[in-house]
């Protein structure tokens, strides 16, 4: 029952050469089983890669297992970054070869990252997560550890709750709150009508809740004179001289009714001028060039957001994957 022993007595038997072929992998596994009791992580590891080099496997042990016990042992180590390394090569090396890659893999990635509060790792795994498992609530989960891992102002919030509405992840009356109040009914009152009576529709939005009742009020009540209002501001926002302040409201509002071509004339235009909001002129360009289905600039364009919204453009890259992904045509039959 001495464990120190049994290492050292299956450590010299695979350094003197004379295991046969056919048992090398069980006997690595062995040794990596006693070296990870150990917590000896850097030899289990290695010969954790003997066992899978020597492609060993069980009724109970299969290949997956094997590489996810690699990107465990890397994380009980402490050693994050490699940990993620491996996880993110071995789910490129499964898809290469046309295998599935488990679910599991991705969520153990996302719960360590969100755990130890590591960043973009957390938001690079969630995208590759929601890239083979697209549900409402993975889609939650995920806009839910964006959230909690940042402090979201009302401008940030808005676009966040965009994504949540596109992917059906809007599940709480509390989300319809925060995206009510962000959106606000004063500025926006389209878009803050149409999310209140979808929430209401759905049966998660009470027409008892008096913010909410007051808010539809208020966005039914200025719906006429705002998009009255939308050739003027249109042609004031194209104008030689326009302000900044001009062309990102004209921005903002179109992309508030859906007319994505307008809005991203005018967030390309915004970025080109002085003191513009440079992230959220690229996150709300990148949100009109996904209403247009042009899912490879929307890419782009969120791929070069930074700071406090680089969380949000990463999961807008994952929508505009997950649309591109579906607008594909479908590979011809062969014979």
């Amino acid at each position: 029952q001495d464990r120190q022993l049994q290492r050292t007595g299956i450590g010299l038997m695979l350094e003197s050469g004379k295991v046969p072929v056919e048992a090398l992998g069980q006997y690595n596994f062995i040794a990596y089983q006693l070296a990870n009791q150990d917590n000896d992580y850097g030899a289990a590891r290695t010969y954790l890669q003997g066992a899978i080099d020597n492609n060993f496997t069980t009724d109970t042990i299969t290949p997956s297992s094997l590489q996810i016990a690699m990107a465990e042992s890397y994380f009980s180590d402490e050693e994050f970054q490699q940990g993620f390394n491996y996880l993110k090569e071995a789910i490129a090396g499964r898809k290469a070869q046309g295998q599935a890659v488990e679910e599991q893999w991705y969520k153990r990635g996302v719960t360590v990252a969100y755990n130890n509060e590591l960043v973009p790792q957390v938001y690079e795994l969630s995208t590759l997560w929601l890239s083979e498992y697209s549900t409402a609530t993975n889609w939650r989960d995920a806009i839910n550890i964006a959230r909690n891992l940042n402090t979201f102002e009302g401008p940030e919030i808005l676009d966040l709750f965009r994504l949540s509405r596109r992917v059906d992840a809007l599940q709480d009356a509390s989300d319809y709150d925060y995206y009510v109040e962000a959106a606000d009914a004063r500025r926006l009152p389209r878009e803050v009508k149409d999310v209140i009576e979808e929430g209401i529709a759905d049966g998660v939005v009470s027409t008892g809740n008096l913010f909410i009742t007051e808010a539809l009020e208020t966005a039914n009540s200025r719906i006429a004179s705002d998009r009255a209002d939308l050739p003027a501001l249109e042609s004031d926002a194209m104008a030689a001289g326009a302000a900044l302040r001009t062309v990102t409201a004209a921005g903002s509002a179109f992309l508030s009714y859906g007319e994505y071509g307008k809005a991203e004339t005018f967030y390309q235009r915004a970025l080109e001028m002085p003191g513009v909001d440079t992230n959220e002129a690229l996150t709300r360009l990148g949100i009109a060039q996904v209403g247009l289905g042009k899912y490879a600039a929307a890419r782009e364009t969120f791929g070069k957001v930074t700071g406090n919204r680089m969380p949000i453009a990463m999961l807008w890259i994952a929508y505009a994957n997950e649309k591109d992904s579906a607008a594909a045509p479908a590979a011809p039959a062969t014979m």
